[in-house]
C-alpha cells in the first residue's frame, strides 16, 4: 500500500474506502462515478496540500477515514433519519447545500460528488482565496457542474443574494457553536438545516440554547457519532422555522465580543 496520497492507484484507494465506508449502506456512496471522484478528491489533495496549505493529514488512510468518510458520514445519519429521502434529495427537491468556512474543501467536495448523482448543487465559502480557488480547481477536474467555491466572510456574503437560500447550511469545527449558529443561519432557508461537525458538543450546544431562537432555529438536537476508529464525533441539528431577521449575522468583532 503507498504511503503517497499522489501515487495513490484507484484500486489502492478502493482497499482504504471500501472498509471505511461499510457503514454507509446506500449504494450512491459506492457508486463508480462517486468513488472515482472521492479518489481524484484525494490524489488532488496530495498534489496540492502544501501549495495551497490546505490540511496537514496527507497519510491515505488518514485521508480516506478523517476527512472523506468524516465528511459522508452526516450524509448518511441525515438520510437515516429520514431528513434525506432515498434519492438523497431534501423535501422532495435536490438539496442545495452551503458549507461555510470549506477550508480545504471537507465536507463539501466529498459531499458534492454524492449529491452530484441526484442533481444537488454545493457552494463553498471561505475567506481565504486560494482555498476557494483550490476548491473551484477540483471541482472543474471532477466534472462537478453544480459545485461552486465563494471567497469572502462568512457574515458579509450573508447580507447579499445568498441569504435563506440553501436547504442544508454545513460547517465543520470552524468555531464555537454559538459563533457558528449566527454566520450561518442567514443561509438556511426557511425549512432548511444547519448542521454543525463537531467532535464534542454537549456544553457548546447547552451554551447555544439562548442563540437559536433569535436566529430563527427550533432547539435542536446533538446527535452523537464516531469514525470508524471509535474516535467521537457528534452532529448538531438546527432546522430553520423563522426568518432570520436583521442585524443577523452581525460583524465578527460583535458576534465574538458578545455571542448570543
Amino acid at each position: 500500500m503507498t504511503d503517497s496520497l499522489q501515487n495513490l492507484t484507484y484500486a489502492a484507494f478502493l482497499a482504504l474506502y471500501a472498509p471505511l465506508a461499510a457503514g454507509l449502506t446506500d449504494p450512491v456512496f459506492h457508486e463508480d462515478a462517486v468513488t472515482e471522484r472521492l479518489w481524484q478528491i484525494a490524489v488532488r489533495l496530495g498534489e496540492n496540500a502544501k501549495r495551497f496549505n490546505l490540511t496537514a493529514i496527507t497519510e491515505p488512510y488518514a485521508v480516506a477515514e478523517k476527512h472523506i468518510v468524516d465528511s459522508l458520514l452526516p450524509l448518511a445519519i441525515l438520510q437515516k433519519r429520514g431528513v434525506l429521502d432515498g434519492r438523497m434529495h431534501y423535501g422532495g427537491e435536490p438539496v442545495t447545500l452551503c458549507d461555510i468556512g470549506a477550508g480545504a474543501g471537507f465536507p463539501s467536495l466529498p459531499m458534492a460528488a454524492v449529491l452530484a448523482q441526484s442533481g444537488g448543487r454545493v457552494l463553498a465559502i471561505d475567506a481565504t482565496a486560494k482555498k476557494v480557488r483550490y476548491i473551484a480547481e477540483t471541482a472543474a477536474a471532477l466534472g462537478l457542474s453544480g459545485m461552486t467555491a465563494q471567497s469572502g466572510r462568512a457574515e458579509e456574503l450573508a447580507r447579499g443574494g445568498l441569504r435563506e437560500r440553501f436547504s442544508i447550511v454545513t460547517a465543520r469545527a470552524v468555531a464555537e457553536l454559538r459563533i457558528l449558529m449566527e454566520l450561518c443561519a442567514a443561509y438556511v432557508k426557511i425549512g432548511g438545516i444547519f448542521v454543525a461537525m463537531k467532535a464534542h458538543a454537549e456544553e457548546e450546544y447547552e451554551n447555544a440554547k439562548n442563540a437559536a431562537r433569535p436566529l430563527g432555529f427550533d432547539a435542536g438536537e446533538t446527535i452523537p457519532y464516531a469514525l470508524p476508529n471509535g474516535d467521537a464525533r457528534t452532529l448538531v441539528v438546527y432546522r430553520k422555522i423563522k426568518s432570520t431577521e436583521i442585524p443577523y449575522p452581525r460583524p465578527y468583532a460583535k458576534i465574538l465580543q458578545k455571542p448570543l
